[in-house]
Formats: C-alpha cells, sequence, structure tokens
C-alpha cells in the first residue's frame, strides 16, 4: 500500500490501493442494494436482536434508513466528501442510543451487512485475486470507519442519559 492521503474531513484513512478498493466495494454494493436491504430488513425481523431494534422503529423508517444512508456512502468514496457521511454517521449513533437500541443490536446488521455482500464481492472478483483483495479489505475499512463513528456518537450519547 502507498502512502496515505488526506480526505477532505481530515480523517486521513486513504492511501490510493485502499480508496481503489472501496470503490471496487461500493460498485458490487450498488450493482445489488435493492437485494441487500431487504436481506437486512429480513435479517433484522426475523433476529431477536433485529427484532428488538425495530421495536424502536418501524420497518418504513428501518428500509428509509439503509436508502438515505447511500447517498452519504457514495461521495465519500467516489468525491472524497467524507463530512457529511460522518455527520449522518454521527446522528444515527445519537439516534440509536435515544431509542434505546442496543449496540449489539445494531452491531448485529453490520454483521449481515458483511455476510450479504461478501459473496457478491467474491462472484465479481472471482478471476481477479488482487481486485478481490482490495474489495474486501475497502468494504472492512467502510465499516471499520463507519462503526467507529456511529459507537463513538452512541457511546457518548448513552453516557449523557445514563449507562444502559
Amino acid at each position: 500500500m502507498g502512502e496515505y492521503l488526506p480526505d477532505r474531513a481530515g480523517i486521513g484513512v486513504m492511501d490510493p490501493d485502499l480508496l481503489m478498493g472501496m470503490r471496487h466495494f461500493l460498485a458490487v454494493y450498488e450493482q445489488h442494494f435493492e437485494e441487500i436491504a431487504a436481506g437486512l430488513v429480513h435479517a433484522a425481523l426475523i433476529s431477536p436482536n433485529g427484532a428488538m431494534a425495530l421495536r424502536h422503529m418501524s420497518r418504513e423508517q428501518f428500509e428509509e434508513q439503509i436508502r438515505v444512508s447511500h447517498p452519504p456512502v457514495r461521495k465519500a468514496i467516489l468525491e472524497g466528501q467524507w463530512g457529511p457521511l460522518l455527520e449522518r454517521q454521527n446522528l444515527q449513533g445519537q439516534t440509536y442510543a435515544d431509542l434505546g437500541i442496543r449496540f449489539q443490536e445494531w452491531f448485529d446488521i453490520v454483521d449481515k451487512f458483511q455476510a450479504l455482500l461478501t459473496p457478491h464481492l467474491v462472484q465479481a472478483f472471482a478471476t481477479d485475486p488482487i481486485g478481490l483483495t482490495a474489495a474486501l479489505a475497502g468494504m472492512n475499512r467502510y465499516l471499520n470507519l463507519a462503526t467507529r463513528e456511529i459507537a463513538r456518537a452512541y457511546f457518548d450519547a448513552a453516557r449523557r442519559q445514563g449507562v444502559r
């Protein structure tokens, strides 16, 4: 991997190889967006933790949250506009805490996202091991950044409300 490039939000996380991998991940995610979104909703409805999370918001609110969260991801990865995505993730973390959603309930959805997308990445890059490695690294980096930001905001809000 090469040198790290500063991004416009100042998080300094992207070297050119990792950014390429994030773009690979995004391209495959966008090709399968509707299927993955439906899989996340289904998983939330059937899993004990997901069902508990949905007790705090309607199925329609959850579906809308998935839809509106995608454009900032796209702008961050393709245009380097990380600020709006980080702000959205910060708001998500605060909202989850305000709704009383346990962190594990939300984290199970992140795990399901990864499980739904990984086979599509493998299929898309089956004949390109370097591309597959880059796409998987890009997906993991994106999820790490998202989890870190959402968790920070979640636990800050939970501390203000009293630890759950």
